[in-house]
């Protein structure tokens, strides 16, 4: 006979529908322990989805026998919803039924909650059909296991980069609506943002308040981050001087590109730390702008700057376009890197200067001592790079026993890690702390294989808590919660 633990568990791995239903109705929740109570919240959200999906295809038969102009009316009579509401929620009951019928079903048996369903139908609503069954078919699967935000992200870039051309043409049209809104909120505060603008220029801008921000902050200023950056946001565009800020303080966007895109080849999309996805051609825009000359020769992109003693080693890598990315430099170089196509570095580095056209390329380069990692495009598979050999590019060495790393040591944890390793964080590395996977003062080392990045939340999570984190490799790391829940993050990139 089962333990009353397993017993409880099995009633709440019951399919979503009415005998799950009746399982936690017969449950006392205020009698469980930690680990069963986590059980039934999961089998609740399961329960829920399902209840929403019945509710969706509920109002679209209810819809369909209503004339097109007054489908809503009668569901938002019966629900108490305004009819725009009602209109709204009709829209993707239809959208979900008629078109997406695998959300859809996702969404009955439990697997993924109202949320995700609506990323899938906003996302893909401007898709033709059969790129949005793709994309379905492709990242249903793996959305059980993501955020909502981490699925918004992943089926941008892949609708950006399964019709680019179709992509481009709509980002032209929605700059074209930029505008700046003011409202006023029901406590008499007000809202003041802009819509529909470049990404770019928005994640500069909004990267210049936050570094003048940070700046007061070091300075000492009792304010929050938040209101800093509210308040430098309201007088930078008043004209009004701020007491205090260092005025060097520049903004800095972190872009990812696939070297293809940035070279020509490809129309993969690049990718925005803080924003997600945007289209090939704004990725090169930003990336042009970023450096004094464009970039259009791959060798010379891939330069690499290193140290003399480092030796060249007998590897060679194939990579995808996806496998090898620039990111965009930050003062006078680049930074760049080089993954498998399972996300684990290969590489990395930064570049002795920033690359040349090819007009210039044949220019000898002023006491140049760096040697250049070739790059070619291999003719029998369009969109994949030759890569190598690879020069030797270990985690940098630094004291063991250090307490903090040494730089190159923080360079190669951030472009391990990409951001913060908890589950479902997406803050970006610039923002996030160095952690070491088993405490320093507990002997854990300052060692490559015991540092990953971790936000502050997260961090303060880690320690203030019982939540445990292991490092199962390099990059790979497992959290295990109070109640013994486990949950791995993977490196950047993974499925």
């Amino acid at each position: 006979m089962s333990d009353p633990a397993t017993r409880i568990r099995r009633m709440f791995e019951e399919p979503a529908g009415p005998r799950l239903a009746v399982a936690l109705a017969a449950c006392d929740l205020s009698q469980m322990e930690g680990g069963a109570s986590v059980d039934a919240l999961v089998a609740a959200g399961r329960l829920a989805s399902w209840a929403t999906a019945v509710l969706l295809e509920t109002m679209a038969v209810v819809a369909d026998r209503s004339l097109d102009d007054f489908a809503g009316d009668e569901v938002a009579f019966s629900l108490h919803l305004t009819r725009r509401g009602a209109e709204t929620q009709v829209a993707l009951a239809r959208d979900l039924r008629d078109r997406l019928p695998a959300v859809l079903t996702a969404l009955h048996e439990g697997r993924i909650d109202l949320v995700r369903a609506k990323v899938f139908s906003d996302v893909l609503t401007p898709a033709a059909d059969h790129i949005a069954h793709a994309l379905v078919n492709k990242l249903l699967p793996l959305a059980e296991a993501w955020t909502a935000g981490q699925l918004r992200a992943r089926l941008l870039k892949e609708l950006l980069a399964a019709d680019p051309d179709a992509a481009a043409t709509r980002y032209r049209r929605s700059v074209k609506e930029r505008r700046m809104y003011l409202g006023a909120n029901d406590d008499t505060t007000a809202n003041l943002s802009a819509i529909f603008l470049p990404p770019q220029r928005a994640a500069t801008a909004y990267e210049r308040v936050d570094a003048i921000a940070r700046g007061l902050k070091n300075n000492g200023d009792e304010r929050t981050l938040d209101q800093l950056r509210a308040d430098v946001f309201c007088d930078l565009l008043s004209g009004v001087a701020i007491p205090g800020a260092p005025i060097d303080r520049q903004g800095v966007i972190e872009l990812l590109v696939p070297l293809a895109t940035l070279t020509g080849q490809a129309q993969t999309p690049g990718h925005l730390n803080g924003y997600g996805p945007v289209v090939a051609d704004i990725a090169r825009q930003v990336a042009t702008a970023q450096a004094t000359q464009g970039i259009q020769d791959a060798e010379q992109a891939l330069a690499a700057a290193r140290e003399d003693r480092d030796r060249a080693a007998d590897l060679a890598a194939t990579a995808t376009v996806a496998g090898a990315r620039l990111a965009v430099q930050v003062g006078s170089q680049w930074r760049f890197r080089v993954h498998d196509t399972d996300g684990r570095l290969l590489y990395t580095g930064l570049t002795a200067a920033r690359p040349r056209t090819p007009a210039t390329a044949h220019r000898p380069a002023l006491g140049a001592r760096k040697p250049i990692m070739p790059c070619h495009t291999l003719p029998e598979a369009p969109g994949v790079l030759r890569l190598g050999p690879l020069p030797a590019n270990p985690p940098p060495q630094c004291d063991p026993t250090a307490r903090h790393p040494s730089a190159p040591m923080r360079r190669w944890i951030a472009a391990r890690d990409g951001t913060c390793r908890a589950p479902g964080c997406t803050h970006p590395a610039r923002t996030c702390d160095i952690d070491h996977t088993t405490d320093h003062h507990d002997g854990g080392p300052t060692t490559h294989d015991n540092l990953g990045l971790l936000c502050r939340h997260h961090h303060r999570l880690k320690h203030e808590t019982d939540h445990r984190l292991e490092q199962t490799e390099p990059g790979r790391f497992r959290w295990t919660t109070p109640h013994g829940k486990t949950h791995e993050v993977t490196a950047e990139g993974d499925e």
